[in-house]
């Protein structure tokens, strides 16, 4: 990665993964059943255009969604102890050790 500030440039290490989420309209209702969008085509382009040409090309993966209701998520089972995703994080380890070796996985 370059960081390039004042006439001066500098090189970093990096290796992560960005994720990232944007509203593709600027009051977010883009799609959505409910309620309507009304931005007019020049708000919306001027929305986006805020985001650079060269940060867009580095996303790899865009993805679009629909948005949610909360109805259709919200939590309706028991809860999983933490305990229990312990035993099965432990399970998950043993098989990336044996499928990947000892290279600090």
């Amino acid at each position: 990665m370059y960081i390039t500030h004042a006439q001066k440039l500098i090189s970093l290490r990096a290796s992560f993964i960005l994720i990232a989420a944007l509203n593709p309209y600027p009051y977010g209702f883009w799609g959505n059943k409910k309620p309507a969008c009304h931005c007019n085509p020049l708000q919306v382009r001027k929305y986006l255009e805020k985001l650079s040409g060269p940060l867009l090309d580095c996303i790899d993966l865009q993805v679009q969604v629909q948005s949610v209701e909360y109805d259709t998520i919200k939590i309706t089972t028991k809860f999983v102890s933490s305990h229990s995703m312990f035993v099965c994080m432990q399970k998950v380890v043993v098989v990336q050790h044996v499928y990947f070796g000892h290279n600090n996985v």
